[in-house]
């Protein structure tokens, strides 16, 4: 990434699980869950054969109005 431009998302989604593959090493584990907005490009982005989430839930927030699909991944 260049010095004073942005992160794109599958730049963070790397580092993302560049931290969490640490984690599982110190600690243990090995899935992450995820919920997000049940909209096309959101889902698109993280069920991506690079990003490789799977749904298996959905709910639906009374608060904010919303439906959230929520997501997991193995690494």
């Amino acid at each position: 990434m260049e010095e004073g431009k942005g992160i794109n998302g599958n730049e963070l989604m790397d580092l993302t699980f560049e931290i969490l593959e640490k984690v599982q090493h110190d600690i243990g584990g090995g899935i992450v869950f995820l919920e997000c907005e049940d909209k096309v490009k959101l889902l698109n982005f993280y069920q991506s054969e690079k990003n490789g989430f799977m749904s298996f839930n959905e709910r639906y927030s009374v608060n904010d109005n919303v439906k959230y699909i929520q997501l997991f991944n193995f690494f």
